[in-house]
């Protein structure tokens, strides 16, 4: 919608300033309910993905799993886009039947699981699927999903401590830095570590 896209920019022109200051790259990005009409929305050029790039972040419902999700996921990827999915272990359906995400990822879709997850913040269940994306999904990444300075973001370093315990550092750092920075840059993920 305008006004919501409106909004982000002006936030960003806000902010510029202190991220430059810091050293920080800033890049606008939202997440866009799946429905069926996604696909469509992205091959007629609406501006939904991440900026500039082919990677879209897309989020489900949390109390059930549409019916449609695999084939929506499917149909983004068909118009080249890659489909990101946001939190998905936080998803209450995923947290009883996994197997919805992890086929999900071996069929190339990107997992993006929270930090607070890793922490515990969001409960034993997210926590536990989160650890399972991790060390089974092929494409993950990490993020805070912090819309504000909450407890999403102050949950950062115990999240990464705990992916670090599960995939060493190596594999950590890939999750939390080069695979972000490698949707943002259109590039394929590097290698990743074991």
């Amino acid at each position: 919608d305008e006004r919501e896209r409106s909004l982000v920019e002006r936030g960003l022109e806000a902010i510029a300033p202190l991220a430059h200051e810091v050293g920080i790259s800033v890049t606008p990005g939202f997440e866009v309910l799946l429905t069926p009409d996604v696909p469509r929305r992205l091959a007629d050029g609406e501006p939904i993905g991440y900026a500039g790039t082919n990677a879209v972040l897309v989020e489900l419902p949390f109390e059930f799993w549409p019916e449609q999700s695999a084939s929506t996921i499917f149909e983004i990827q068909t118009v080249e886009f890659q489909p990101v999915l946001a939190h998905p272990e936080r998803y209450v359906a995923a947290q009883q039947h996994p197997e919805k995400v992890l086929e999900l990822g071996e069929r190339g879709v990107i997992m993006q699981v929270t930090y607070a997850s890793l922490a515990g913040v969001n409960g034993r269940s997210a926590r536990s699927l989160g650890e399972q994306i991790v060390r089974e999904c092929p494409r993950v990444i990490l993020a805070t999903d912090a819309h504000g300075n909450g407890t999403r973001l102050r949950a950062f370093e115990a999240g990464l401590a705990r992916a670090t315990e599960i995939v060493g550092p190596v594999r950590a750092a890939q999750l939390s830095a080069a695979n972000p920075a490698s949707i943002l840059a259109n590039q394929p993920f590097p290698i990743q570590a074991p």
